[in-house]
């Protein structure tokens, strides 16, 4: 009996034992094994949806370009824009200097490239920030047109794993014709003919040229590690061509670990390189007019960060024989009222002709009326000197050869360097319309067009500035130009300024003194008219540095933000201004708490 009580104390302390042993906690990592690294996607999107991601490790700051291309609407003309570029705040942080106490932007020039100061910016906002650019004149406008035109460049920090996209959205997008039309209004596309894509390449960098790989010896192999493969492209891509409409193919072909693709094009006579978004080892896209003469190249990196970049492709149409030129254009000189005639002769199977000359204002080459074998649709005066123009000619298959430049010259005669331009204004406004030109002894005669009479009719203005006349509303729509002639009595015409009334803002309701306590809502507001659409600045005083300072605020209301002692005894005022540059300032309103 004793001896079985033993036993079964030794079994019953032989189960506590292996109980202890099952319920112990897990012994800790070893301090030399490394944590998994903790990562971000970060995905930019673009407005039909085209998107770039890429991973970061917590603690990286990146670029984002987003790129705004309105050159198919008045050639990438735009006097406003509002809009926001919104992120997850979560796991991004803004990297951009901004005002703590307000959340103004610091840097305008480096953020936006192209409206810069013109622009109030706002990064406090928690996963966006807000932007706002407007310009009063629409003879200078913001030009956005080409691929490369940004209209923000923002940085961001990794603050958490996780995933983010980055993403602009437009509520006002207006071009800059004199009614202002809008592109986008209140979040809504009116007309989508424009493009907006993001991405964390800058387009107007130039791509890194491939390495020249530099032999290297073979590493020692470590015993328990099998052996890491070098990169090296093993097959190049190789130039296509093919007609329209074919799908242009290219291939490379690499060894490596862990390797990835990106490739890259320029468009034909450009040197600037665009990522295509395309990575994988084979990019294929339909031939086009507009991807004739297309370069590309593939860039290859490795699970160990080297790169190398494939040899650099060309897709095109196949060459054919074409129109032949016999005779090329030759320069014209002649004086106010002459015929201009400039011919080309071609050889070729049912030739056709197309004639262009650059207009110097716009950069650009401008399709001329004159489609046969002369240009000779204009006759001379002053503005034409010194134009330049050629002839594209097309043979019955398609095929296109460029003439030779001509340059039109002026023989002699007054020139104008600079056109009368026009003119608003309200009542009693004094009426400013010049003009500029060079010449001997030359003087100056006003005309304007006199409705009833259908007719010009002589002014009294007899210098280079229309300016005898105060504005009244029957001055409203008066059209002008001057004649000036040398001491030859040679003559030329300006070109017409019109002469329009217009009132500027008018303010139908003060903002008016608030009064609220910690953590509520300041909404301060101003009612004003004009003819023209109105845009809205609010200021604050800022004591410490004496002067009044821009807010967030771009609307009719100042109501970004919500009560706190140090906004008690505030004072704000806001800038109401029309398109033609008006400009009036509403009464001070003031901030306190109640019975303050």
């Amino acid at each position: 009996m004793k001896k079985s009580k033993k036993l079964l104390s030794l079994l019953l302390a032989l189960f506590m034992i292996l109980t202890a042993v099952a319920v112990m906690p897990p012994v800790a990592a070893a301090a030399d094994e490394t944590p998994e690294e903790e990562t971000a996607v970060v995905t930019v999107t673009g407005l039909n949806g085209e998107s770039q991601s890429m991973t970061f490790q917590v603690g990286d700051t990146f670029t984002v370009y987003t790129m705004l291309n309105t050159s198919a609407i008045d050639e990438g003309r735009i006097s406003s824009v509002h809009a926001t570029q919104n992120y997850n705040s979560e796991v991004l942080a803004l990297a951009d200097a901004y005002d703590e106490e307000e959340g103004e932007i610091l840097d305008l020039n480096t953020m936006f490239p192209i409206t810069k100061g013109d622009t109030v910016a706002n990064g406090k906002l928690s996963g966006a920030i807000n932007f706002n650019a407007s310009i009063a004149s629409i003879v200078s406008p913001f030009f956005f047109d080409s691929n490369a035109a940004k209209l923000i460049v923002t940085h961001y920090t990794v603050i958490a794993p996780g995933t983010s996209d980055v993403t602009t959205a437009f509520i006002t997008l207006a071009g800059s014709d004199r009614q202002l039309t809008k592109i986008v209004d209140r979040g809504v596309i009116v007309n989508p003919n424009f493009t907006l894509y993001a991405s964390f390449t800058d387009p107007e960098a130039e791509p890194t040229e491939a390495p020249t790989e530099e032999p290297t010896e073979a590493p020692t192999e470590a015993p328990t590690a099998p052996p890491v493969q070098a990169l090296a492209i093993t097959a190049q891509p190789v130039d296509w061509t093919g007609a329209k409409g074919e799908t242009a193919s290219f291939t490379v072909v690499a060894e490596g670990t862990d390797l990835s693709y990106r490739w890259f094009y320029r468009p034909a006579g450009k040197t600037n390189w665009i990522d295509t978004g395309v990575t994988e080892s084979v990019y294929a896209i339909p031939m086009s007019d507009a991807r004739n003469g297309r370069q590309l190249y593939c860039q290859v990196t490795d699970g160990a960060g080297n790169s190398l970049a494939s040899d650099t492709v060309t897709m095109s149409y196949p060459v054919v024989s074409g129109p032949v030129i016999t005779s090329q254009p030759a320069d014209w000189t002649g004086n106010d009222g002459d015929s201009i005639t400039i011919s080309v002769t071609a050889e070729g199977e049912g030739l056709t002709y197309q004639w262009f000359y650059w207009k110097e204002e716009k950069s650009k080459w401008i399709a001329a009326a004159d489609t046969d074998a002369s240009y000779d649709a204009l006759t001379m005066n002053a503005k034409l000197d010194g134009r330049r123009v050629y002839c594209r000619i097309t043979d019955i298959n398609g095929n296109s050869v460029d003439s030779d430049e001509a340059t039109i010259s002026y023989a002699g005669g007054p020139v104008i360097t600079q056109q009368p331009c026009d003119w608003y204004g309200g009542d009693g406004e004094m009426i400013l319309i010049d003009v500029c030109a060079e010449g001997e002894g030359l003087t100056y005669q006003w005309f304007y067009w006199k409705e009833e009479k259908s007719k010009w009719i002589a002014a009294a203005d007899t210098d280079n500035e229309y300016d005898v006349l105060t504005m009244n509303p029957k001055l409203d729509g008066r059209r002008v130009f001057c004649r000036i002639t040398d001491a030859n009595g040679i003559s030329v015409d300006s070109e017409e300024a019109t002469i329009s009334y217009a009132s500027g803002p008018v303010i139908t309701a003060q903002p008016a003194d608030w009064t609220g306590n910690d953590g509520e809502q300041i909404t301060i507001s101003v009612v004003a008219e004009g003819d023209t659409e109105l845009t809205y600045q609010w200021f604050y005083w800022k004591e410490e540095k004496s002067k009044w300072i821009a807010a967030a605020d771009t609307d009719a209301s100042y109501d970004a933000l919500t009560m706190a002692p140090k906004f008690n005894g505030r004072q704000v005022y806001c800038r109401i201004s029309d398109f033609l540059g008006h400009s009036v300032n509403s009464e001070i309103a003031t901030i306190s708490y109640p019975n303050a």
